[in-house]
């Protein structure tokens, strides 16, 4: 099968693919939690003998690993939509047999191909409309395939927003609204000490704008935003995750 090429993205997705690919590098320093989630999504992977795989959004490779361990006798295309990802993720695993790489935007999925199973961590939230993009990988499913997402729920770090809200700041729609599939939900808070330290873990993995803003804050309303954070919840933030299974079948 050829890699296809990336569509035309949104302005919005062309950023966010470049921020990602200049935190190639420091992702892992700052991503454990998204480590911690790619493993728990790893426990519901379902047995089978010889998959044709799609990973979607694999950035340095937190569920590649489990995949690629999983399924050595299957064949896994692991992709992202940036591809300095992608070639991080290819340095770690060089030599696995049973892995090809290619860089894909997860809401345009090859066309020419079915997989048993299609599995992603922690990416729908970058998707311009991730219902919608679910819809179209779940179409991309072999019969009796699995569809596995773990991604951001509306309330996630719902204390930051609720600071950036009560101080009339614009905001943007939640990372992602109603997920089809959903089978489980955690709410994992996590002290971070601060506002400044929790925003440097953001932008360590690639989030460059202060979580929920609607537009670029000036230095002084950022300063306000993050000494409300500090003085109302004392640097603790609280990760909503959804996780969610899809079948090939069409569920009504």
């Amino acid at each position: 099968m050829r890699s296809k090429t990336l569509s035309p993205a949104s302005r919005t997705k062309s950023r966010m693919r470049a921020r990602f690919a200049r935190h190639a590098v420091t992702y892992e320093r700052h991503a454990g939690l998204q480590r911690d989630i790619a493993g728990r999504l790893a426990a519901h992977l379902p047995a089978l003998e010889q998959p044709s795989v799609l990973e979607i959004g694999c950035g340095t490779g937190f569920l590649t690993r489990h995949l690629l361990e999983c399924y050595r006798r299957g064949r896994v295309l692991v992709t992202d939509i940036a591809p300095e990802m992608v070639a991080a993720c290819r340095d770690k695993f060089d030599g696995a047999a049973n892995a090809r790489f290619a860089v894909l935007d997860g809401e345009t999925p090859p066309d020419d191909a079915r997989f048993d199973l299609i599995a992603s961590s922690m990416v729908l939230q970058w998707f311009d409309d991730p219902a919608k993009g679910l819809e179209g990988l779940r179409a991309r499913l072999a019969p009796g395939g699995v569809l596995l997402y773990a991604a951001s729920g509306p309330r996630f770090l719902g204390e930051w927003i609720g600071v950036m809200r009560a101080l009339d700041f614009a905001l943007e729609d939640p990372l992602t609204g109603a997920l089809p599939g959903i089978v489980h939900e955690e709410h994992t808070a996590v002290d971070y000490g601060s506002a400044s330290a929790l925003l440097a873990e953001l932008r360590g993995t690639g989030t460059a704008r202060p979580l929920g803003a609607g537009k670029r804050l000036t230095p002084r309303r950022l300063a306000e935003a993050m000494a409300a954070f500090d003085e109302r919840h004392r640097g603790v933030a609280t990760w909503h995750v959804l996780y969610g299974r899809l079948d090939s079948a069409i569920q009504r």
